[in-house]
């Protein structure tokens, strides 16, 4: 890569136009190299170019086969070795779970506090209709009647627009 004038990754991203962000998924296989249907993804294709590669010379790996990410076993790796069990962020990513988190706190405050902890329960928690409905001495069927008034609450366009940014984080994470 010095040789082509290419000494960091925002070099690379340059000159690739590729996100420093994606580059990054992709080298920690966050992000595999190949789409669902075998095909290379753009991003590899458009770093492959900029270094006058083939994406089969950078990953070998994934020739016959679409290698899954990585995250799993590094996790494992690392709780391992170190005796922890938290996946640890790097700064970025702490201030943009940090963001989130505040932004969907804020959303959350729009709604009664027994319509969060309801919504909390269904989806934070995973508990079912029934068991969150016995913990609030309702039925189950009231408890779905609560959650779609706590999404229509949600769906206003205030919370929407605010909702966004954290929306667009996820469907880049995934």
């Amino acid at each position: 890569m010095l040789q082509l004038g290419i000494e960091s990754v925002t070099d690379l991203s340059l000159r690739s136009g590729v996100s420093k962000t994606s580059i990054w998924q992709l080298l920690n296989f966050r992000l595999s190299p190949r789409g669902y249907r075998g095909k290379w993804r753009k991003p590899t294709l458009a770093i492959c170019k900029a270094l006058g590669s083939e994406p089969s010379d950078l990953f070998p790996e994934h020739l016959d086969h679409e290698v899954t990410t990585n995250l799993i076993a590094s996790f494992v790796e690392h709780a391992q070795i170190t005796g922890k069990t938290t996946l640890q962020l790097d700064a970025c990513e702490q201030l943009q779970q940090a963001e989130m988190e505040q932004t969907v706190d804020e959303v959350l405050g729009t709604l009664t506090d027994r319509e969060g902890r309801i919504l909390k329960a269904r989806f934070w928690e995973g508990k079912t209709m029934a068991e969150t409905g016995r913990e609030h001495k309702v039925s189950g069927g009231r408890i779905s009647q609560i959650v779609a008034k706590s999404f229509r609450k949600l769906r206003t366009p205030t919370c929407l627009k605010k909702l966004e940014g954290v929306w667009d984080h996820l469907k880049e994470s995934a």
